[in-house]
């Protein structure tokens, strides 16, 4: 029996260790900021600027020189509307709250967010904001030029349609800033006559793929500028800047 004993002892199992538990950690993420709504700002802008990154919902603090800036609310995590990739638009967000003197005279403001790369705001006078409704020829903004505008393609096959009146011989040069700035938007940038007819029209400059055209126009009238965006893309986080300069004098 002994025996018979010390055989079963030879070929029992051991006893099962009890798993240790296993922990994996979050993987940190660098922070990275993409763009921020809206592109530009006005001297004395007092409100919010929203930066959309990589990473950023563990954003806890926020640096400019010169201006009063702060992280407000919770960073978080922010997907890109459907069908948009997340590479164009990051896939989170942080509030910051930003003050500027009304006598600003820096043409931007960089506003480091964590860890990631400073973006850089464009500070611009008189700067309008765009007015809904103004999807089509009916309801088109009126804009006195020249002028620097900040509007935002809200919907998936949104038209942003402006008018101004022009005469013959004026010369404008017309410009659309987004991707520059890192914004989502593919602009495709159309300038119409009184008669509806098309006068200019261009989707990338170049290798540029924000859209600009110098016109000189062909006669008395009103005019209509349409900005969409050539994907048919579109939300909230979809900004750009759209200018109306002279290059040289306008005729009288």
């Amino acid at each position: 029996m002994i025996a018979l004993h010390l055989a079963l002892a030879a070929f029992a199992l051991p006893p099962v260790a009890a798993a240790a538990k296993e922990t994996t950690p979050p993987v940190k993420v660098a922070q990275r900021a993409k763009y921020h709504l809206p592109l530009a700002v006005a001297p004395g802008f007092a409100g919010k600027v929203t930066v959309r990154g990589v990473g950023l919902d563990t954003a806890t603090e926020v640096t400019a020189a010169g201006v009063v800036v702060k992280v407000v609310g919770k960073s978080r995590k922010a997907p890109p509307p459907q069908n948009v990739p997340s590479e164009l638009t990051g896939d989170t967000e942080v509030d910051v709250e930003l003050t500027l003197p009304k006598d600003f005279a820096a043409a931007q403001v960089a506003l480091k967010v964590g860890t990631a790369d400073a973006v850089k705001l464009l500070v611009v006078p008189n700067l309008v904001a765009e007015k809904e409704p103004n999807d089509g020829f009916a309801t088109g903004q009126l804009l006195i030029l020249p002028v620097t505008l900040h509007g935002t393609i809200d919907k998936p096959r949104d038209v942003d349609v402006y008018r101004f009146l022009g005469r013959k011989g004026q010369r404008w040069t017309f410009a659309v800033t987004a991707r520059k700035l890192g914004s989502p938007v593919d602009a495709l940038l159309t300038l119409y006559d009184d008669r509806k007819r098309v006068v200019e029209s261009c989707d990338d400059a170049g290798t540029d793929a924000d859209p600009s055209f110098t016109v000189t126009l062909p006669r008395d009238g009103v005019y209509f500028l349409s900005v969409l965006d050539s994907h048919d893309q579109g939300g909230g986080i979809f900004p750009y800047l759209l200018s109306i300069t002279s290059p040289s004098p306008a005729s009288p």
